[in-house]
């Protein structure tokens, strides 16, 4: 998340979109204006959703998102893999190589820049 990705997809985006576009996150809550996903799935701007992470988690039981047939929610598992463990170890021993050939390492996080 950054400051430039919070509420990404407000009204004026959702407004923006193809009547009865879809949406699909499978990034971070945050970068979706839960209002604003609501109030788009009322009127129809809005024509579903599919929802691995929520503006809100835990999501609150009586959060409207929850009483949309056209909204799917899975439990924030999208990352989730057979190949992740894998992949991941992969990473871990190649900058394992590089640090100590003192190259670049790959992957590296800029806390700073948010990503």
């Amino acid at each position: 998340m950054t400051p430039e990705t919070t509420n990404l997809f407000d009204d004026a985006a959702f407004s923006q979109m193809k009547r009865g576009a879809l949406i699909v996150n499978v990034t971070r809550g945050e970068i979706i204006d839960g209002d604003a996903l609501v109030a788009a799935l009322r009127d129809g701007r809005c024509g579903g959703a599919a929802l691995d992470v929520a503006p809100i988690e835990p999501l609150p039981a009586d959060h409207p998102l929850w009483s949309f047939d056209n909204v799917a929610m899975t439990p924030h598992t999208a990352g989730a893999s057979q190949l992740r463990g894998p992949r991941n170890i992969a990473r871990f021993c190649e900058n394992l190589r590089r640090a100590q050939a003192r190259e670049e390492l790959v992957g590296v996080v800029d806390k700073h820049a948010g990503f």
